[in-house]
């Protein structure tokens, strides 16, 4: 098996097909499960196949961290110097594609007032191709964990939404705030034409929120 996978042509042709599954196969099959407007589809297949496609990422790790140690070893050290960069590019993308986007950062901004409230502003999440339903699930137990006086969304709730939205979005009905009440901005981003004059998408963004939605 080792001799087989020493081969470059049995490696590459390992890549190719892992590339076509994942970078092809797999967003062609969940492109239809997202509300994308015709002219942006193949946009938004090339976004699902980078987002889908960075999972390659660690395969190209193990193998840049195997060839850095072999050519070390043999010092090979121009050979070497390449897959030692290989190795950095290659863990810089996958902090900025696994790590960063889970870090919930919180800015307080004190404003003069004649009432004492808590507020937490929350905008563009973009529920849909990128923003899945674990990551809206973080946030909302960040949100809950404050423990604000008011929760205020504004706006661009989706981005190429999911055909279900009231799944999508379903975290937001755990949602608490100490004077019951969450305010969102009905706005959705990239909704397909026949929903952007519907009551619809609205109608469902609503049940998605616990009945304390304003």
């Amino acid at each position: 098996m080792r001799s087989i996978l020493s081969r470059w042509y049995v490696r590459m042709a390992l890549w190719l097909l892992a590339i076509g599954l994942f970078g092809a196969l797999w967003p062609a099959l969940e492109l239809p499960h997202f509300i994308v407007e015709p002219e942006n589809r193949w946009k938004a297949f090339l976004q699902l196949g980078l987002l889908h496609g960075s999972w390659l990422l660690f395969p190209l790790i193990a193998e840049a961290a195997l060839i850095l140690v072999n050519r070390a070893h043999r010092r090979y050290w121009r050979r070497a110097t390449g897959a030692a960069l290989v190795l950095v590019l290659s863990l810089l993308l996958v902090y900025a594609r696994f790590v960063e986007p889970r870090l919930l950062v919180v800015r307080t901004t004190v404003v003069p007032a004649p009432v004492d409230l808590d507020i937490a502003l929350v905008s563009d999440i973009h529920v849909g191709v990128f923003t899945r339903t674990d990551k809206l699930q973080q946030m909302v137990e960040k949100l809950n964990a404050m423990h604000v006086d008011l929760v205020l969304f504004a706006g661009d709730l989706t981005y190429d939404p999911p055909r279900d939205l009231a799944a999508a979005l379903a975290p937001l009905k755990r949602l608490t705030s100490r004077c019951t009440r969450c305010w969102a901005i009905m706005t959705c981003n990239c909704l397909d034409r026949r929903w952007r004059s519907a009551s619809a998408p609205r109608s469902r963004v609503r049940r998605s929120f616990s009945s304390n939605i304003a």
